[in-house]
């Protein structure tokens, strides 16, 4: 599996510096335009007021009365706006989150987060909180986005949040239909095939070179889904249980050998989700680490020969093939299906590997999984 690995990273890594949209820094003035400069970030706060620009050994400052525009190597854009502080007119750089019909910007003022509407040609509106109606800037927004159905209902989920913003601006400005980024609990239920491969450390010759396959084991658990800072990637925490058995007998002439297994398992995947950018039917691929624990582990080999129509037993020894702790990853593929606003179905295909904690013990386990599942 090692070249499918491979790939898949290599493809999560293009992907994920893509939505970097990467281009050249620069900064405009009312008379030019200067690409192709050092751009030397600050915090939010620092970014608001001072554009730093290294030029050689030497850094240029310069503030919003003298620069129109600045723009970062990794996408961030910054115009000059004038706003209200502390009961006065000011020029600050705000940063433009969405860009379109109506472009949204943010500021960072003084560690608190404002956000601003601007149409073409008209006036810069601030969307600000009330202490009285926590929802006064749904408020807003909802007269802006009354001719778009689909950004009305996506409405409720937007915090006040830079990524929330940024969201609800796209969402609006190129009429994305998805479901949006937001947290998500569900549970799912599946089967899974397992297969267990001798270690480099097998202490018993009769397990060397043979792969032990289970029959379809049942799998079911619960999860949540974080979004990531980069668009439409999510963090995937889960915990799932199964229960597997699995017996395998080797004869040689009239000598048998028979080894035996039972283990019920928990599992806490740790995934990095990529959806492609449908609108309710959305293909993605996931990648991370896996940490599973046997809660049971229960395993026996025993030897022996037969006699006609008797077995006689010779030695049986119980003990542990496999480690109560493994440690592996998971790749796979699925499809996140949007049936309401509030509610998704979903299928994944997986395949892991999981090592034994520590390498010790005779097996690794590597399977696969097919599930579905529910989200809210």
């Amino acid at each position: 599996m090692k070249n499918p690995i491979i790939v898949i990273v290599l493809a999560v890594i293009f992907i994920q510096l893509n939505t970097l949209k990467g281009q050249n820094s620069y900064y405009i003035t009312e008379k030019s335009k200067v690409s192709g400069v050092t751009i030397i970030s600050g915090t939010e706060q620092q970014n608001a007021h001072i554009l730093k620009v290294s030029i050689g050994n030497r850094v240029f400052e310069y503030t919003p009365d003298t620069i129109v525009e600045y723009g970062k190597y990794d996408g961030r854009l910054y115009q000059s706006k004038e706003v209200r502080i502390n009961g006065a007119n000011k020029m600050v750089f705000l940063e433009r989150i969405s860009n379109g019909i109506i472009n949204f910007y943010y500021l960072s003022d003084n560690g608190k987060a404002r956000f601003f509407i601007e149409h073409e040609h008209k006036k810069l509106i601030e969307i600000s909180k009330s202490p009285e109606n926590k929802n006064y800037y749904k408020d807003i927004l909802r007269e802006e986005f009354k001719a778009n159905k689909n950004t009305l209902k996506q409405l409720q989920f937007v915090r006040y949040k830079k990524r929330d913003f940024s969201a609800i601006g796209d969402r609006f400005n190129y009429n994305i239909k998805g479901s949006f980024p937001r947290m998500k609990y569900g549970a799912f239920a599946g089967a899974k095939i397992l297969n267990f491969t001798p270690s480099n450390k097998v202490s018993y010759p009769y397990l060397d070179n043979t792969i032990i396959e289970t029959q379809i084991a049942g799998t079911y658990g619960i999860y949540t889904e974080i979004p990531s800072i980069f668009k439409d990637f999510s963090y995937w925490l889960e915990l799932n249980f199964n229960k597997s058995f699995m017996s395998e007998k080797y004869k040689a002439l009239n000598d048998f050998t028979e080894f035996k297994c039972e283990l019920l398992t928990i599992e806490i995947p740790l995934l990095l989700k990529y959806n492609l950018p449908f609108d309710n039917f959305r293909p993605h691929i996931e990648l991370g680490s896996n940490f599973s624990y046997n809660l049971q582990n229960e395993a026996s080999i025993s030897t022996g020969y037969r006699t006609g129509s008797d077995a006689i037993l010779l030695s049986e020894n119980n003990r542990t093939f496999i480690g109560n702790k493994l440690f592996g990853y998971i790749i796979g593929a699925g499809l996140d299906v949007e049936i309401t606003d509030k509610i998704g179905l979903f299928t994944m295909l997986r395949y892991s590997s999981s090592y034994s904690i520590p390498s010790t013990e005779n097996l690794n386990t590597n399977s696969y999984s097919f599930i579905l599942g529910v989200n809210f």
